[in-house]
Formats: structure tokens, C-alpha cells, sequence
């Protein structure tokens, strides 16, 4: 299995998870990305599942949501295998979502770039915490 792919097993679908997941997460913010995560033991193979979300009140038109969804996910799949070779290694699992908060639909380079400091936020929490 390719590494820098972002299959089906690897986002975060059932209604329930998601639920679980914004009652019980922690989170922190990198403008423009609030990030909600929560760490959680399951049989599922997967060390790593996100979700992705852009409100529909700061962006009525579907195209546009749709344009910032791909870009974040296209970031986050470029980007995320340094968190889940972390997560391996420590035999946890995450969940994430991903919730887009600014205004303006930023470019690539700028959502990218604050991906990756996503990304090292969260392998920093990986690091401090014991389960």
C-alpha cells in the first residue's frame, strides 16, 4: 500500500465517530485550521482517521467549500505520513477534524505550510502523551 494516499480507511465517515469526536476532543488552532483531536482504542488498522469541514455560513456557494476541501485534504495526504509513522511507533490511534476558519479561500502554499505546523502540533501531543 502507497503511503501518500488518502483512502477511504483513512477518513473519518460514521456520523457516530464524528459526534464522539467533537463532545470529547481536544483542540488547538493554527489560523486558519482549528483542529480537534482524540486519541481512542479500537480494532481498526488505521493509527490515524480526519475528517475535514468548511461552514457553510462563511462560504454559500458548494464550490467553494468543495475548493478548500481539497486543498486541505491534498495538504494533510502530501504531509501526514510523519504523523502516522509517529503513531505507529507508539502503537495510538487519532482522530482529527480539520475545520477551516477563515474568510478568504487562502492558496495552496499558505494551507500547506500551516498543515505542516498542524502536523508537528500533534506529533508534539503524540510525544507528551501516555495512554
Amino acid at each position: 500500500m502507497k503511503n501518500n494516499t488518502l483512502n477511504k480507511h483513512e477518513r473519518l465517515k460514521s456520523r457516530k465517530a464524528i459526534e464522539v469526536l467533537m463532545r470529547e476532543a481536544d483542540s488547538f488552532y493554527i489560523f486558519p485550521i482549528r483542529v480537534l483531536y482524540r486519541f481512542h482504542k479500537d480494532e481498526s488498522t488505521e493509527p490515524l482517521k480526519i475528517c475535514v469541514s468548511v461552514s457553510k455560513r462563511r462560504f454559500k456557494h458548494a464550490v467553494d467549500r468543495n475548493r478548500i476541501k481539497r486543498l486541505m485534504r491534498e495538504a494533510w495526504r502530501t504531509n501526514k505520513l510523519i504523523l502516522t509513522d509517529e503513531l505507529r511507533s507508539r502503537s495510538k490511534q487519532l482522530d482529527v477534524m480539520l475545520i477551516y476558519t477563515s474568510k478568504e479561500i487562502e492558496d495552496f502554499k499558505k494551507v500547506d505550510k500551516k498543515t505542516i505546523l498542524v502536523l508537528n502540533r500533534l506529533i508534539e501531543i503524540v510525544q507528551q502523551t501516555e495512554m
